[in-house]
């Protein structure tokens, strides 16, 4: 696994990352929300669970990690607090931004709800988590009854939102982490069964969606049936897989590479694109809701362009401050 690298997956990532822009940007068709929510998050644990590994001794676990994962998280939230947060939240309620500036900074370091890199932040307790279970005789299953466990408790106590996060999102982590080898070996599906699971997978998370209605983890929502909303983010992880598998083959591109490597940055320096897309679309369209919520096209096409420019950004960070796309 560290020597044969895995090249779709980079542009799995890539490409789920456009799904994550796409859905920020606000979409008007709840439909297709509901349909991207219900398997982007668990699809990038699914990725971060395959890169996963034990190995290291608790110290260099810790160290990488936190380099990795949190460290980013706290740079970028430092430039943003300095930057473009005062601007946002002037721009979305001008009389009352810095009661709504201050909060977020408070919402930042409690971490009681969903807040600005919250992903990478779950991701590392996540880590955590496996490596204290990793030892166990029956660590496996837990990836299973954690979920559960934490899903009953958090009905009549509210666990904080990082903690609760990262137990809800272990099947999909742990997912990805048994399915490391098969993936890995290349050869796990002929066209004709690529296109077949793209297809049935398809089809089946667009029923579960308009039967169980949203889901995310994210906004710790499960719609109907917090089982089916699991099945959901099963079943994306496999369109996912068979697609982007089926669509790097036909297009393959070194692009993919640099931007697979910079979902941090993609992650993390969307705010100030987000906004000034929405002002654009805003000035443009003149939608008639009080947000400017995107027509799928219209989003598609402007999360090409926030990728588009993020691409020479990236590679100046990765040269002349890695440490904020955690590379030490």
């Amino acid at each position: 696994m560290t020597k044969k690298r895995i090249e779709w997956l980079d542009f799995a990532r890539v490409f789920v990352m456009f799904l994550v822009i796409v859905d920020h940007l606000g979409l008007e068709n709840r439909f297709i929300r509901d349909f991207i929510w219900s398997f982007h998050m668990p699809v990038f644990f699914f990725i971060s669970g395959i890169f996963h590994s034990n190995k290291l001794p608790w110290g260099e676990f810790l160290k990488k990690n936190f380099f990795r994962l949190l460290l980013p998280v706290v740079l970028w939230h430092i430039i943003s607090m300095c930057s473009w947060d005062p601007i946002f939240y002037y721009v979305t309620d001008h009389s009352n931004w810095l009661s709504h500036y201050v909060q977020a900074q408070v919402d930042f370091i409690t971490g009681n709800i969903c807040g600005f890199g919250w992903f990478m932040i779950c991701l590392f307790w996540l880590k955590v988590i496996d490596k204290l279970l990793d030892n166990l005789r029956y660590g496996g299953v837990c990836c299973f009854l954690l979920p559960l466990i934490c899903y009953c408790i958090n009905t009549e106590i509210r666990i904080p939102f990082y903690v609760l996060n990262a137990f809800m999102a272990y099947p999909f982590f742990k997912f990805g982490f048994y399915m490391k080898g098969r993936l890995a070996s290349g050869a796990i599906l002929s066209v004709q069964k690529k296109c077949a699971y793209m297809l049935l997978s398809f089809l089946l998370l667009v029923a579960l969606v308009a039967y169980n209605t949203c889901g995310s983890l994210n906004a710790i929502e499960y719609g109907k049936n917090a089982l089916i909303c699991y099945l959901q983010g099963f079943i994306g992880c496999l369109f996912i897989v068979s697609l982007c598998m089926s669509i790097y083959q036909l297009l393959g591109h070194k692009a993919s590479f640099t931007l697979g490597n910079g979902t941090i940055v993609l992650l993390l320096l969307q705010p100030p694109f987000l906004l000034a897309f929405k002002l654009i679309y805003r000035a443009l369209f003149h939608p008639a809701h009080s947000a400017p919520y995107f027509d799928i096209f219209s989003a598609m096409i402007s999360a090409v362009v926030i990728i588009t420019i993020m691409y020479p950004i990236i590679l100046i960070i990765n040269k002349k401050a890695p440490a904020l796309n955690g590379i030490k």
